[in-house]
């Protein structure tokens, strides 16, 4: 129950990320407006995960449990935005340093990413998070991304949106983090 709890309380500033939605992110352009942009959708689309997130991490707080459908349907949304944001890498990527050096950031999370999902498979009271997981994973990869190019020059530099999708972002790390720590509300229970 104690995990439950601090997941709920972990989706309040979590909100931010959709609230960044409708802020400026960088250029005085958020991602609402970059979604209608021909060249920018693909890095505008993961950043309404943070929709399903919220919805997601909100339904398990208080049922702890998600059904087949919703699961199905969580992971089905992260790996299709996860292949939106590589094929957007894929397709910018002319080969230099930097681009290596920025494409790597997304690419090492998605990675990580299916290691944690596929090799964490304790049978615990967190299990049923994994939907979610999968889901802010897909988000992180695209945010941290955006947040290294787009971001600006130093943590003063950046526009209201992107500090909304930091603050989402260290909500996200952590409800990974607490999914990924064993549950130890059970008394007499081995981990």
């Amino acid at each position: 129950m104690q995990h439950r709890n601090i997941h709920l309380m972990l989706a309040v500033p979590g909100m931010s990320g959709v609230a960044a939605l409708f802020l400026s992110f960088t250029s005085d352009i958020s991602p609402m407006d970059a979604a209608f942009d021909d060249r920018f959708w693909k890095l505008a689309l993961p950043f309404f995960l943070s929709i399903p997130i919220l919805a997601a991490s909100i339904r398990w707080s208080f049922s702890g449990s998600m059904s087949l459908p919703e699961r199905a349907a969580a992971y089905t949304v992260a790996l299709a935005t996860a292949a939106i944001t590589l094929s957007f890498l894929w397709s910018a990527t002319d080969g230099t340093e930097e681009d290596w050096l920025y494409t790597s950031i997304p690419v090492a999370i998605l990675v990580l990413g299916a290691i944690l999902l596929f090799g964490n498979s304790r049978p615990d009271a967190t299990r049923g998070l994994r939907p979610v997981m999968a889901l802010q994973m897909a988000y992180l990869a695209n945010a941290l991304f955006c947040l290294a190019v787009f971001g600006g020059d130093d943590l003063f530099d950046m526009q209201v949106g992107a500090y909304c999708v930091v603050i989402a972002v260290i909500a996200y790390f952590l409800q990974i983090v607490l999914v990924l720590t064993p549950s130890r509300s059970r008394p007499g229970r081995n981990q």
